[in-house]
């Protein structure tokens, strides 16, 4: 995250003006599905606080960029589904803020409505 300079947005990573660099690596590093890079990244960085990363998520699911946040929240619960993260955790990480019913009803984080893959 130093590397692009992201190292200081904390919870306000869509608005700090470096989050365009985290755009342009992503697309770099996977032409074909740069939004992977870029949860991949975010996951790392904040390993140690996934409940911050999808607070920082939730928080941008009623901002101007509500789709590409709601598919990045898609890929960090797939993520913590393939490693291995108890099904209570994750509904722990999302209820952290009281917003599993909101991003249950947001019609873009299930398949087929504007999304490219499914949760399983």
């Amino acid at each position: 995250m130093k590397a692009i300079r992201l190292d200081k947005a904390g919870d306000k990573l869509f608005e700090d003006p470096n989050f365009k660099n985290l755009v342009r690596y992503a697309k770099h590093a996977s032409p074909q599905h740069p939004e992977k890079a870029m949860i991949k990244v975010l996951m790392d960085w904040y390993r140690l606080h996934p409940d911050m990363l999808y607070r920082i998520l939730e928080a941008e699911t009623t901002g101007k960029y509500k789709e590409t946040a709601t598919e990045l929240q898609q890929l960090l619960v797939k993520g913590w589904m393939k490693s291995n993260v108890e099904p209570g955790k994750i509904l722990e990480y999302m209820d952290t803020f009281g917003n599993v019913d909101r991003m249950i009803a947001n019609p873009f984080f299930w398949p087929g409505n504007n999304m490219s893959t499914p949760l399983t």
